[in-house]
């Protein structure tokens, strides 16, 4: 059977990234709108090696071999433990969509066949994102792109409901037999011109042909996106609830969620941007009734001012958080973890569950199934002096252990040590 490889697969396959433990195996819908890797892209993995966000991560994951890798090879060295981390947070009867190009269209396949399994493929959806090309663009113009569809396990998928597919046009926005009108185009919206910061001053005209716009604000761009909202006056063609959509329609992934989930589901987006996706969700609990829940992961700068504000101000409610510091420096535990992150995240590890309140007995963690589960925080050595809880069986993590494996077989005690024993994701 023929396998897929690329330049540094060998070191992502065994990099464990941190991901959101309380929601393994809960999403039901995942959509992601990763970057396409056309070599233009100002993303947080870029194309440009002197990157210093990509440097670090290679120099982390891959080592000093990442200096050899392509533009290609780096592409795919960010996106597969993502999406191997992706798999395990789906539902067993979830799905995931991931909106591509052709840049990367036929890797992306291979090595989503790998992770996902190639036997749960479900389709590759194609849509139109525009009628037709630039009117001067001297070279073949895409106007389709892709959304490919796995689910987590065949046997337990059922189906997408609806119609999916939907032509959207988005070119030209402007006819110059329309009457004269403002549009306001939102912040947050990216910009696709070759420059990442650029600023057009307020009362600038621009002009086409018989094509003209006028820009009454300001608009500020940073690292690719509109820093403020800005207000132009032209001939548009569309309204502004066409216009308040960005890349990808918030009606064409609202197409996709309703296909895929019921009314209390939880849907992830792990490439948030501006907040497409939870502006869909919200939409689409307005029509429905719903009550769907959406969790948003983005590493740009701008996660807490544009993608959290697009969610506040259309009447979206959500908690915004910050990733704490990694659980492990190397074999080893980081020490400025707090010790009551690491208490839920060992509990968790074991028995899949939330940790319960405290008790007054020092190290316990809580009893589950018969099952007492111990952590002792401190340079302790097992014995039996703390064991108070009564339970059939024990699993206590702890430096040292001064007992021998016949006393420990006798107690019912399974002995792990820190902080070798802990489990690694």
């Amino acid at each position: 059977m023929p396998t897929f490889s690329f330049l540094g697969k060998d070191k992502v396959i065994q990099h464990k990234p941190p991901f959101l433990l309380k929601f393994e195996g809960r999403i039901k819908c995942i959509y992601i709108d990763p970057p396409y890797n056309t070599g233009n892209e100002g993303w947080i993995y870029n194309d440009n090696v002197n990157d210093p966000h990509l440097q670090k991560w290679i120099g982390e994951v891959v080592g000093r071999e990442g200096e050899d890798l392509t533009r290609h090879d780096k592409w795919l060295c960010m996106m597969y433990p993502r999406l191997r981390l992706l798999q395990r947070l789906l539902a067993d009867d979830g799905a995931i969509f991931i909106s591509i190009d052709d840049n990367e269209l036929y890797s992306l396949k291979f090595v989503c066949d790998e992770i996902f399994g190639a036997n749960n493929f479900v389709a590759n959806l194609v849509w139109e994102k525009k009628k037709k090309g630039a009117f001067l663009s001297k070279t073949l113009t895409n106007v389709k792109e892709y959304i490919l569809v796995y689910c987590k396990s065949i046997g337990k998928f059922s189906g997408l409901i609806g119609e999916i597919n939907r032509a959207t046009e988005t070119y030209p926005c402007i006819n110059p037999t329309n009457p004269r009108s403002v549009r306001i185009i939102p912040k947050g919206t990216p910009s696709k011109y070759k420059e990442r910061n650029y600023r057009i001053e307020a009362n600038t005209k621009v002009s086409a042909g018989n094509m003209n716009l006028i820009y009454l604000d300001a608009a500020i761009i940073e690292n690719g996106i509109l820093q403020t909202d800005v207000k132009i006056e032209s001939n548009w063609r569309y309204q502004q609830s066409m216009i308040d959509e960005f890349a990808k329609p918030s009606r064409l992934i609202g197409k996709l969620i309703q296909s895929l989930t019921e009314k209390d589901s939880i849907v992830l987006d792990s490439f948030a941007g501006s907040g497409t996706t939870a502006h869909a969700v919200i939409n689409l609990n307005k029509a429905d009734g719903g009550s769907r829940r959406f969790i948003l992961i983005e590493l740009n700068d701008y996660a807490e001012t544009i993608t959290s504000e697009r969610v506040r101000r259309i009447g979206g409610e959500f908690n915004f958080y910050e990733l704490g510091k990694n659980l492990f420096e190397g074999d080893f535990i980081n020490p400025k973890i707090p010790l009551e992150q690491l208490r839920e995240y060992i509990y968790f590890m074991e028995t899949r569950k939330s940790l319960p309140p405290a008790t007054d007995e020092k190290f316990l963690l809580g009893v589950d199934n018969g099952i007492a589960y111990y952590y002792c925080h401190e340079q302790t050595m097992l014995n039996f002096e703390f064991l108070s809880t009564r339970a059939d069986y024990y699993v206590i993590y702890a430096d040292a252990c001064n007992l021998s494996d016949e006393q420990l077989a006798t107690r019912n005690i399974t002995f792990k040590q820190i902080p070798y024993d802990v489990p690694k994701y």
